[in-house]
């Protein structure tokens, strides 16, 4: 059971690492389709804040 968890650092602790070390190689796409959608987002916040000060 010990060895069990010492794995599971290990592997928790490797993938953190590889994470930070390469944040770019891990999740690009992701990151650029996360902007878009905050960018949607906010355009759509900004567009219902202007009718709400023209109301």
């Amino acid at each position: 059971m010990k060895l069990l968890r010492s794995l599971l650092f290990i592997v928790l602790a490797l993938m953190v690492i590889s994470a930070l070390a390469a944040p770019g190689f891990i999740g690009p796409k992701v990151e650029e389709i996360w902007k878009q959608q905050l960018g949607r987002l906010q355009g759509e916040f900004h567009g219902l804040r202007t009718r709400m000060v023209w109301c």
